[in-house]
């Protein structure tokens, strides 16, 4: 196997969502254990398998779609309704990602969504370590104020540290408060302008530097009956669409 599908089966092995690798003859030339494990296959059958025993209606689809609804059998002869998206890539290789799989006796599995809530995990454990080593760099700066004269070239430099290392810390905090948001069904009150102001300050780090984020919320403390999680989500959505809706240079 040439080096570019060396390095797609490293991609493929670290990603959580069901991945197969096929080639211009559509043959599988390798799949992750995610996959394997949906179609219930042993680990040594990653490496290579007939994609065709799976999915027999492989040679039937208009390949310049880029998402589509199909159908795969697993090794129980079991019919699994699958969503899968198309990457192209080099050597007329196609990386099939399943975004979501269901069959007649399960609901439906979101890969994707599963992958994004692992990406919120992960984050908030790097954030947490982050802001314990700013809690460390903040104390070391204190000890320094106590011990160092109260004036001289030194004290602009300290002081140019300490905001800095909290401005970082409540960043980090934000990462924290967004990564511990439940998802579920319940609503609960929502102080909202709480909520703007957590969200659109995570947004503004986010947002392209070509772009002046602003955002203002009344005084008055506002509260809905909310699921908080969702209505960070529409924040957020909104805008992400509204940065990607304004022309280059715009």
């Amino acid at each position: 196997m040439d080096e570019i599908s060396k390095q797609l089966r490293e991609a493929i092995d670290v990603w959580g969502e069901p991945i197969f690798l096929l080639n211009a003859s559509l043959d599988c030339v390798y799949a992750n254990m995610a996959f394997c494990q949906l179609l219930g296959l042993d680990s040594e059958s990653c490496a290579s398998f007939p994609i065709k025993t799976y999915w027999p209606a492989v040679q039937d689809f208009n390949w310049a779609q880029k998402e589509f609804v199909s159908e795969l059998i697993n090794v129980t002869g079991r019919q699994l309704l699958v969503k899968i998206s198309i990457i192209e890539c080099s050597n007329k290789h196609r990386l099939c990602r399943i975004l979501c799989a269901s069959s007649k006796d399960e609901n439906m599995i979101n890969f994707h969504a599963q992958r994004l809530e692992t990406l919120g995990m992960l984050a908030g454990g790097v954030a947490h370590d982050f802001n314990n080593i700013l809690t460390g760099i903040l104390g070391h700066i204190t000890y320094l104020k106590t011990i160092l004269p109260m004036s001289g070239s030194h004290v602009e430099s300290l002081t140019a540290i300490e905001d800095g290392a909290r401005r970082a810390s409540t960043v980090t905090q934000e990462i924290l408060n967004f990564s511990r948001l439940e998802v579920s069904d319940r609503s609960v009150p929502v102080e909202l302008g709480a909520l703007i102001n957590r969200t659109c300050t995570l947004l503004r780090g986010a947002i392209s530097p070509r772009f002046e984020m602003e955002w203002h919320v009344t005084e008055k403390k506002l509260f809905a009956l909310v699921e908080e999680s969702k209505m960070a989500q529409i924040l957020i959505n909104l805008a992400i669409n509204s940065r990607d809706a304004i022309a280059p240079g715009g």
